[in-house]
């Protein structure tokens, strides 16, 4: 495979291929006669299926080691949950050791849920595989699976640099995919860290004028190179914003690049200088709900560049997301407790506009692995 280095770990799209000549050649219909039937084939046979055909290649070429993990990512479906069980087991019995079988939500033969739902998570699930076990240690073999997941599957590799292999039933090869020549753009992303925050749960989605009014408080409107980061779709006649498949690989590449894309340092502030959270002159209603705002005081208290948070607007009945933004040229917090919302004026040691835009994107990390 050419100057790249044998992976540790294989992220493999599961199909239904080897079911079709389970059914129809192997004597038995017990999960157990399957397994074997298919342990015993020749794993370049074209009957052992394209996921076990693909990664019997692709040890022999080099680009896995023989005994590499192999994680299953299969369909929301009967079908595809046999074959995660049954090539899990097929795939010890070749030599692989075991890793994780992940059932992925939404893809199945729901175009609704598929297109809404399915290939967002198939994004998800595969960064949260490279986070566990690291770009340079993982490959992924997208050649089971429906075309859009197997598409998907070849988007994250390509954006992300990792080596994607493919192989066709009519070829005794699997064939290397290149990287995208180009990397994701870091300023379009500054535009849309907030509303990544926002949508931070894969089935997340918010009415588009709260989008809008955050991408004004960044200076910003809609843009082109948003459509193929976040989708919007129309729900009982309201539009809706969620992030989209691509989105969630791209918001992720970024926030593990982000420190040597990003070299503002912001400084510490005294301890003794701290004050937590008080109330502004012009929102005294809020004072009650100060004590119950533990997002609040464990952000003065945790994020070393913060002094303190006062609060400049309260809403008795709001439903807002927890967020971080600048607003009117200054750091933000939108805390809510599901019914009553305030905003607070965060008092950091950023001065200029650039640092105070990186405060925004560190606290929204910050709050990201809170939760």
């Amino acid at each position: 495979m050419g100057s790249i280095k044998a992976r540790h770990h294989v992220l493999c799209t599961v199909g239904n291929s080897a079911l079709g000549n389970l059914r129809k050649n192997c004597p038995g219909r017990e999960e157990e006669e399957m397994i074997r039937w298919l342990a015993a084939l020749d794993p370049e046979a074209r009957d052992a299926g394209a996921e076990v055909n693909s990664l019997a290649l692709m040890a022999k070429q080099g680009a896995i080691h023989p005994d590499s993990c192999v994680h299953l990512l299969h369909s929301a479906t009967e079908e595809g949950r046999l074959m995660g069980r049954v090539l899990h087991r097929v795939t010890r019995h070749l030599g692989f050791s075991p890793g994780s079988v992940r059932e992925i939500g939404g893809l199945n033969e729901d175009p609704a849920d598929f297109r809404k739902n399915g290939l967002r998570n198939l994004a998800v699930v595969t960064c949260d595989l490279l986070r566990q076990f690291g770009t340079e240690q993982c490959a992924i073999n997208a050649t089971g699976g429906f075309k859009a997941q197997v598409a998907i599957a070849v988007v994250v590799g390509q954006v992300l640099g990792l080596p994607v292999y493919y192989k066709h039933e009519l070829f005794n090869h699997v064939i290397s995919l290149p990287p995208l020549p180009v990397a994701p753009s870091l300023e379009v992303w500054r535009k849309l860290s907030a509303v990544f925050t926002l949508l931070r749960k894969s089935n997340d989605c918010r009415p588009m004028a709260e989008v809008m009014e955050i991408l004004r408080d960044q200076g910003c409107q809609w843009e082109p190179e948003f459509d193929g980061l976040l989708e919007v779709e129309e729900i009982d006649g309201q539009e809706e914003v969620t992030i989209s498949p691509l989105g969630w690989v791209f918001n992720w590449h970024i926030l593990r690049r982000y420190k040597d894309l990003v070299r503002v340092e912001l400084a510490a502030v005294n301890p003794g200088d701290k004050y937590g959270l008080r109330t502004g002159k012009s929102e005294p209603k809020a004072q009650g709900l100060l004590k119950k705002c533990q997002l609040g005081w464990a952000c003065v208290r945790e994020v070393p560049f913060v002094r303190g948070m006062t609060t400049n607007y309260f809403n008795p009945d709001c439903s807002a997301r927890n967020l971080f933004c600048l607003k009117n040229g200054n750091v933000t917090l939108v805390w809510c407790n599901g019914t009553e919302a305030i905003r607070f004026e965060v008092d950091t040691s950023a001065q200029t506009e650039e640092e105070k835009r990186v405060a925004v994107e560190h606290l929204n990390r910050w709050l990201e692995e809170r939760e």
